[in-house]
């Protein structure tokens, strides 16, 4: 049985696609993709505004799906080392530059 698979596509300024462009090529999963399939992936994406003290992912989550870029901003990533720890757990990292990508596990 042969699947065929139509990623999304969300019209963007050309400023927008060589700016994902640029930040793409630093990523380890995204760096020696054609430019067709690169195109496609550059395509896919959509902007999601957040605000300050907005969940973006969350550790456990098992039905992600998306990869998220930084645009502008920064971004504090928490851990929970023990199910019984309270609150958001412990700051362990922090994404704060512009084309920072993370969430690439979630598409494997």
């Amino acid at each position: 049985k042969t699947t065929t698979y139509t990623p999304p596509f969300y019209q963007k300024p050309p400023e927008t696609e060589q700016r994902l462009k640029a930040a793409l090529a630093k990523s380890f999963m995204f760096n020696s993709l054609d430019e067709k399939d690169l195109k496609a992936v550059i395509g896919a994406f959509r902007q999601v505004d957040k605000n300050p003290g907005d969940i973006v992912i969350q550790q456990g989550d098992t039905d992600a799906k998306e990869l998220f870029m930084l645009e502008k901003g920064e971004l504090h990533v928490f851990k929970k080392f023990s199910q019984s720890e309270t609150g958001d757990g412990k700051r362990v990292f922090q994404y704060d530059s512009a084309g920072d990508v993370f969430g690439e596990l979630a598409l494997l």
